[in-house]
Order: structure tokens, then sequence, then C-alpha cells
């Protein structure tokens, strides 16, 4: 692929231009293109969304929202209870978050009281030698987790692009 023909869209503001490469029969507002950002004139400095040369997870809309430090989320939980046949209640814990432009994945972490990270089975995790306290890493905007009745979580959502990172944290009783 040549990187400097085969994009689909292109845009220049300045000293800052930004290429597209998705299929043809790709919207603006799909989540799937590739962006390029190019700054300057003779020296050039070059990103990608999310920094992987040619993936395919961002909006063309928000091309420079993408080269941003994102803004947080705001984010929306609900909650049921129900009891298996063995009578344990079980908490099932809904979350919702708002989308944020130019943001390519969410990286949830939920702890309990005890600091004790979940993963996303819903059991705490327990590799002490990692340094990722995250439940898990999405692209979508809602994530279910089934809990323990009588606990408190901690639930932390992440908004990541390329540019760097936001969150929010809510305590959360059940």
């Amino acid at each position: 692929m040549n990187l400097d023909q085969d994009f689909i869209k292109y845009e220049s503001t300045g000293n800052v231009s930004y290429y597209g490469y998705a299929t043809p029969d790709t919207l603006s507002s799909d989540k799937r293109w590739a962006i390029r950002q190019v700054t300057g004139t003779v020296s050039l400095d070059v990103k990608w969304n999310m920094n992987v040369s040619l993936l395919k997870s961002a909006i063309w809309d928000n091309r420079e929202a993408h080269f941003l430090t994102p803004v947080t989320a705001s984010v929306g939980i609900t909650s049921s209870t129900s009891t298996n046949s063995f009578g344990i209640i079980s908490v099932n814990i809904g979350m919702t978050w708002s989308e944020v432009a130019g943001v390519d994945r969410y990286r949830l972490s939920i702890t309990d009281h005890n600091n004790v990270l979940y993963n996303y089975l819903g059991t705490p995790y327990l590799n002490t030698y990692t340094t990722d306290r995250s439940t898990c890493e999405i692209s979508g905007t809602s994530y279910a987790f089934v809990g323990q009745s009588g606990m408190t979580y901690s639930i932390s959502v992440e908004s990541v692009n390329q540019a760097g990172t936001s969150d929010v944290t809510y305590t959360y009783a059940t």
C-alpha cells in the first residue's frame, strides 16, 4: 500500500494533515477508519490513531479528537439481583457510558472494598506480577459484571487514545 496515494479522505489545516484509510463504502461516521496525522513541513511528525499503523478503529468525523487527550466519559450504573438454585444472591451490574470523541478503547477496572481486582470473568484476578490493573479493555460503551450481594465495588472507566487517557471512578454498593 502506498500511504501517500491510497487514502480515501484527506484534510489539511496549516501544517497538520490527516489521511483516512478505509474501504470505499465506509461512512465518515463509521468506526472503521485508520487515520494518519502528519505534522510539519520540513521535519515531519507522523502519528496513527492508537499508535498502530492502519488500525481501522477510528471515526473520520472525529479525526482531530483522536490526537488530543480524551475528555472524561459520563457513566451510568444500574443493577438487579438474582438468586440461583443454591440460594446464592448475585448482583448483575450494568454500566453504560457516553462515547467520547476520538476514543478507540475503554479500559475498565473493577475492584472490591479490599482492593481485589476482578477479571473479565467476574472472578478475582490472582496474578500478582501484573502491572496492568484492569479488568478488560473494550471498544464499546457498555459492560456487564456479576458481583456479590453486600459488597462495595470501585468501578473505573478509562477513555484511551494515542494521545493519552482520562478516567472516572465510581463507588457502587450492592
